[in-house]
């Protein structure tokens, strides 16, 4: 099953899998948080599990969109390429 990072406030797609976590902007005084859904099984990617990658991941793509964040979806493609943005029709049929 497919994982996805979703700002909070926003909609969500039908058939959401269960939320996991929920990630907050650590720049001062934003109050922007996203939250973690994943149907994925617990596997281990050397020595993390996967939900632990895709908190760290998470906050690291968090951090980055620092002070606009422009992004609502993100989808996740494993510990190399992390989380993806897939906002729109094109960047999901990237993915």
């Amino acid at each position: 099953m497919a994982s996805f990072l979703i700002r909070d406030g926003d909609p969500l797609p039908q058939g959401m899998p269960q939320a996991i976590e929920k990630i907050r902007c650590t720049k001062g005084g934003c109050e922007t948080s996203y939250t973690i859904y994943s149907g994925d099984p617990v596997i281990m990617y050397g020595p993390e599990k996967n939900t632990d990658v895709m908190c760290r991941m998470a906050a690291a793509s968090i951090e980055g969109g620092h002070s606009y964040h422009g992004t609502k979806e993100f989808y996740w493609k494993g510990p190399v390429q992390g989380w993806c943005e897939s906002d729109t029709p094109e960047q999901r049929k990237k993915l």
